[in-house]
């Protein structure tokens, strides 16, 4: 074995070590960045937010005065596919996509301050019933999440972390890249909303007739008026 042979070898593993380093070196956060851990610990950096792939992309509140609407069943299976997400419902309308959210366990830093533990009580797993809460075992058919032994929601759309909504916007874009904005919460009303679209287009029912209500829902949930859907049973 020569010695510029080793000299090769030696630069050829330090080259591949930096380049490990760099794709999974800790960042300003102080944690590791990778698809099973989006860093929730802190905020997103200003630069983060400059280039941002979810909406909005312009200063100032989105007005989401949609007229079209239709479920895409392929999206939605693409972003059940990111790790850290259990469900998921995709609409597109005339330029954004809205995306419906149920979080998992498969991934870390997903969610920014408090847990979406919080907001679901699985506790009736251990208790062998439903709803330890009122002890029924009746679920609504109609509810993709109930708060009771299901996946977790988080109310506000801005505690979902950076990474997190940056990875499911990029999944979107990259499947659909004339999107302009892509808005993305785990809200439990928005979540059961959305459901409840997506069966009518299971159905075969065309969308647009609820363009209206979708628009009132969305402009409370991401129109940055600071209110936030509430976590009871919906309007329909």
């Amino acid at each position: 074995m020569t010695k510029n042979w080793i000299r090769i070898s030696a630069a050829t593993v330090a080259g591949g070590m930096l380049l490990i380093a760099s794709a999974c070196g800790y960042n300003e956060y102080g944690d590791k960045r990778n698809n099973y851990n989006y860093g929730s610990t802190k905020g997103a950096s200003k630069d983060e937010k400059m280039s941002r792939a979810y909406g909005p992309r312009m200063l100032g509140p989105t007005l989401h005065d949609n007229k079209r609407l239709m479920f895409s069943q392929t999206l939605s299976r693409r972003v059940e596919a990111i790790d850290g997400v259990n469900s998921a419902l995709v609409m597109l309308t005339d330029q954004n996509a809205y995306v419906a959210i149920l979080v998992d366990n498969t991934a870390t830093g997903t969610i920014g301050g408090s847990g979406p533990r919080q907001e679901t009580n699985n506790s009736g797993t251990s208790l062998g019933r439903y709803n330890p809460e009122t002890f029924s075992q009746y679920a609504n058919p109609n509810d993709l999440a109930t708060g009771i032994n299901n996946y977790w929601t988080v109310s506000k759309p801005e505690n979902l972390s950076h990474a997190f909504k940056q990875r499911i916007a990029q999944t979107i874009r990259a499947y659909h890249p004339a999107v302009v904005e892509v808005h993305i919460s785990a809200n439990r009303e928005f979540i059961n909303q959305m459901n409840m679209y997506a069966q009518e287009s299971w159905k075969g029912h065309p969308l647009d007739g609820y363009a209206e209500d979708f628009n009132k829902m969305v402009n409370r949930l991401f129109g940055g008026n600071g209110n936030v859907l509430p976590q009871s049973a919906r309007n329909r």
